[in-house]
């Protein structure tokens, strides 16, 4: 059970669409284990159409509001510190596979300190899977994309 949020700077020159197949693109790699530096552009295809088409194929893209996206995310990176704290000795949280919050593929530490990235004015949030088991999540904000992914496995 893990929440990550990729993020990349509006600095960084992308539009919303190459934001969202960029960081699409590295969820895949962070969930798949693949080593983004190996991928190269012989492999786009191949990730094009056995991953990112189907994927895009069940997404919903519904529109949500700063509300729903701080609801969606809180309760579920909330109920992760709070597992985390109660069952920090717990051999099954400590061998558990991925289990926290994770920032571009980083772990964060310590996972209390966290706070959601929504730091300025959001101006676009798409839900992409919200099933009782899976939330995605797509959001621009004055200064970044996010791509926000959560499941639980089940």
């Amino acid at each position: 059970c893990d929440a990550v949020y990729f993020i990349c700077k509006k600095s960084q020159g992308l539009n919303s669409l190459e934001a969202f197949i960029t960081l699409l693109i590295h969820e895949l790699h962070f969930y798949e284990e693949w080593d983004i530096l190996e991928t190269t552009t012989a492999d786009l295809k191949n990730i094009f159409d056995i991953w990112l088409l189907p994927i895009l194929e069940k997404t919903n893209f519904k529109t949500l509001t700063e509300v729903e996206v701080q609801e969606q995310t809180q309760w579920i990176v909330y109920s992760i510190q709070k597992l985390i704290k109660k069952n920090q000795n717990a051999k099954n949280l400590k061998y558990s596979d991925r289990w926290g919050i994770y920032h571009n593929g980083a772990e964060v530490a310590p996972v209390e300190s966290f706070t959601l990235p929504i730091s300025s004015h959001l101006k676009l949030a798409l839900g992409l899977t919200a099933d009782w088991n899976e939330v995605e999540i797509f959001y621009e904000t004055s200064n970044e994309y996010v791509f926000f992914s959560w499941f639980t496995g089940a």
